[in-house]
């Protein structure tokens, strides 16, 4: 049941069957969803423009705050608008039963631009168009994205429905039924990788019936753009694949359109875009493609004795690393003592070197003039990167003699007088 309450304070809840009571309480952060039984969301409502007003070049979206539900009684609940998520075949909530504080949820109407497909398994001998919404449910530490198809149901057994175009308008109590249909999912909107690697790039999706879909996979990087896979379920063929890429067939009756890319190179890094089509409904997701290659570091000397006055260069070189920024510095700390590492000034940088494979290099040296305080120091070059969880750190410790002189001294045999 979803409950849209357009009083002063908004509320929009969604139930998978039966009416709940309604309460003033707040899911526990601890709880996953199927134990919480809501999910705080927002409905984004596409604002409508007056004549003549051009607006800013994008749509503009009323938000209004709302949750997500799933059923714990029967008892009816009174709001403004209640919308009744009712004989779905999808458990929709194993596919993001997580810690409710850790999902971000979007519900909005989907147009289906035009195309009108009756939906299999929908009442007959109606005249009502179907009408559809979407809840986008994504995990915020990037673990998936899950969007959800609802399909508005007729209200009664004569095949009444809400007009849904217009129900933002109504202030009086009423029901808009509707059905959960089809979900696509993906586990991996973003793949962070080394080239030479092969990754898997997740697309699946359920429905409530057995649908011969159609596929298509794409890619885009800066201007470029092309298609990677096609698949036309209905004729049982694949129409289109690039060389380097793979769609497991025998997985996609079984909701698996998962692209796999194989021996990764920079030419690969950029935006997929799965696509499966089930007439009317197109479930997309974009999946981002990241290559990271670690710097190695090393330096010119890692162990340094010197004479008082001597000058030597200390040199470190960050090499085969992607993409291109990276922070080095060299920090100085005296042996025994506790205090924080000072920051080398004056130090100097080469420009970027680009690698054939693509990958960059740099270095990063001073020159370090001996001195008897210069004992026992220790150097160390600190290198932060994207493709590192924590800084790389490599150290040369420096021992300092100090100048031997010789004093000459004249023996005088003593006069006697």
């Amino acid at each position: 049941l979803l409950v849209v309450d357009y009083s002063l304070h908004f509320q929009f809840w969604v139930f998978f069957s039966g009416i709940l009571s309604y309460r003033h309480e707040v899911a526990s952060a601890d709880l996953t969803f199927s134990r919480a039984k809501r999910l705080h969301c927002l409905f984004m409502e596409e604002k409508v423009r007056i004549l003549g007003d051009e607006g800013t070049g994008g749509p503009d979206y009323i938000k209004k705050l709302s949750r997500l539900n799933t059923p714990r009684n029967n008892m009816r609940i009174y709001a403004n608008v209640d919308f009744l998520v009712t004989g779905a075949s999808l458990d929709i909530l194993k596919y993001f039963d997580e810690s409710t504080s850790m999902l971000e949820c979007e519900i909005s109407r989907y147009s289906t631009q035009g195309i009108q497909v009756p939906w299999p398994n929908a009442q007959t001998g109606t005249e009502m168009v179907d009408a559809w919404f979407t809840g986008n449910i994504k995990h915020n530490k990037g673990k998936f994205i899950v969007t959800v198809f609802f399909k508005q149901l007729p209200e009664n057994n004569e095949g009444n429905a809400i007009d849904i175009l217009n129900f933002m308008s109504l202030s009086s109590h009423l029901f808009i039924f509707n059905s959960a249909v089809y979900l696509v999912r993906t586990t991996t909107p973003l793949i962070q990788t080394p080239m030479k690697k092969d990754a898997l790039l997740d697309c699946t999706f359920a429905l409530d019936h057995s649908a011969d879909v159609i596929v298509e996979w794409r890619f885009q990087y800066k201007g470029e753009k092309k298609k990677l896979f096609a698949y036309n379920g209905p004729r049982k063929q694949v129409e289109h694949t690039e060389k380097g890429v793979q769609v497991l067939l025998d997985g996609i009756p079984k909701g698996n359109a998962s692209l796999l890319v194989r021996n990764i190179a920079l030419k690969n890094e950029g935006t997929y875009t799965c696509s499966v089509y089930v007439p009317p409904l197109f479930g997309i997701h974009n999946i981002q493609l990241e290559i990271l290659e670690i710097p190695k570091v090393t330096l010119n000397t890692y162990s340094l004795s010197l004479t008082e006055g001597e000058e030597k260069k200390l040199s470190c070189e960050i090499s085969q690393y992607y993409p291109l920024d990276v922070q080095v510095e060299w920090l100085r700390e005296l042996e025994g003592e506790r205090l924080i590492p000072v920051i080398v000034k004056d130090i100097l940088f080469s420009s970027h070197r680009h690698n054939t494979d693509g990958t960059f290099s740099l270095s990063c040296y001073f020159m370090l003039k001996a001195s008897l305080k210069e004992n026992g120091v220790k150097y160390t070059c600190r290198v932060q990167h994207k493709g590192l969880k924590s800084p790389i750190r490599s150290s040369v410790r420096v021992t300092v003699a100090g100048i031997c002189t010789t004093v000459l001294f004249s023996l005088v045999p003593p006069f006697i007088f």
